[in-house]
């Protein structure tokens, strides 16, 4: 499915299991730009025939991979091929994790493996390296918010971390509209009939509501994210509310499981996942970025105290007298 949002910017759309996985392609008359690259089959299935169906190969093509999830630069290598000349960016805190699908899973998938024993099973992993594609180089690191000129129109790729420390956007601040990736999870990833995939995920609960502060404040008009509809006026406002309120949520039943007597990461996880509105029990293990966020920020602020002394961390809540 392709959809033209505003001039020169158009968003494909395809269905990624159970739910809506878009990429966008931002044009003038001598630059293409891609933003995200989708799963290793999405270039030739979405991305490229799209490209061809509009006539928008262009001589300078850049793409903006927004960070390192599988469904966001798994198609990378495949892209590349089909367009040799073509130029990558992402953010240098998220180049480590882009390129190298195995250092990728261990980095990202299994980031607590070492230090709270969640590893994926052999299935899972088998599944998630084949969505990696191959391996591909990153051309062109930023630090910042990096802006270009797009035909007669200017536009910015944007720092907007939380999902991942170097997590981008692009902004056109003409139509006001932010292609924001995952940046934003409002309660989470939606399944195309409307039910709770998976909870928001977010590595730094600092990083991920200063981007929230962020957005509001940029008066964003058109939100358009990876797995959503795109979001126009009120909605986008709603969403970014949704959005915080999750975080609350996720705070609270966080506090309520370790009252209970839950310890570990896993425990806290399972007791959460058993009280956060619509999530299937058995995703439990989805909540471990943002739950490992929320209980360091909570040790960060006096609230909880953590013992890394054993195989993996346990958390305590500490009591006010």
């Amino acid at each position: 499915m392709i959809n033209e949002i505003v001039p020169g910017l158009v968003r494909t759309e395809e269905i990624d299991g159970t739910r809506l996985l878009c990429q966008f392609l931002l044009y003038s008359d001598e630059q293409l730009t891609i933003v995200d690259a989708g799963l290793p089959s999405s270039p030739f299935s979405t991305i490229v025939p799209a490209i061809e169906k509009l006539s928008l190969e262009r001589p300078h093509t850049t793409l903006v991979l927004t960070h390192p999830d599988a469904d966001h630069c798994g198609g990378t290598a495949s892209l590349r091929a089909a367009y040799p000349w073509l130029k990558t960016l992402a953010h240098e805190s998220d180049v480590a994790l882009l390129g190298n699908p195995g250092g990728t899973i261990a980095g990202r998938y299994e980031a607590f493996a070492q230090t709270d024993g969640l590893r994926l099973d052999r299935l899972a992993r088998a599944r998630a390296t084949a969505r990696f594609g191959a391996a591909f180089d990153v051309d062109e690191r930023i630090t910042g918010d990096r802006w270009f000129d797009q035909g007669n129109r200017r536009a910015a790729v944007v720092h907007i971390p939380g999902h991942s420390d170097g997590h981008v956007g692009v902004w056109l601040p003409g139509p006001r509209a932010l292609i924001a990736g995952d940046a934003i999870m409002g309660y989470g990833i939606r399944n195309c009939d409307g039910s709770l995939l998976y909870p928001p995920q977010f590595f730094s609960r600092a990083f991920y509501e200063a981007t929230l502060d962020r957005v509001e404040a940029m008066d964003v008009d058109i939100l358009l994210c990876a797995h959503e509809a795109p979001m126009t006026g009120t909605a986008v406002a709603n969403f970014i509310e949704d959005s915080r309120e999750a975080v609350r949520l996720l705070e609270a039943n966080v506090r309520q499981a370790l009252t209970g007597g839950a310890e570990s990461l896993a425990n806290v996880c399972q007791a959460v996942g058993g009280t956060y509105p619509g999530l299937s029990p058995d995703r439990w293990m989805d909540l471990a970025p943002s739950v490992s966020a929320l209980l360091l920020d909570l040790q960060a602020t006096g609230n909880v105290t953590v013992d890394s002394a054993g195989e993996i961390r346990h958390f305590s809540l500490l009591r006010k007298s």
